[in-house]
């Protein structure tokens, strides 16, 4: 059924940021709760090095680290 956001989505959503990964927008979850963020595909050259990680449901995966981490924060309206 489509029709207006609820209050919900609309929470949701304000709560999302774009970044560019590998030259490619992603939308991520902002949670400032949150030790690490986790793209679960890789978006280029990982390293060896790997974390697990244990998302909302308690499910524990294991994920390798980027090998370029750079966050250029910019603000736009």
């Amino acid at each position: 059924m489509d029709g207006p956001p609820s209050s919900a989505e609309s929470t949701l959503e304000k709560r999302r940021v774009t970044l560019q990964v590998g030259g490619k927008p992603v939308s991520f979850l902002v949670d400032t709760g949150a030790a690490y963020s986790v793209l679960t595909e890789p978006m280029g050259p990982v390293t060896s090095k790997k974390t697990s990680v244990q998302g909302a449901t308690g499910q524990i995966s294991c994920f390798p680290w980027t090998s370029k981490r750079t966050v250029d924060l910019e603000r736009t309206r």
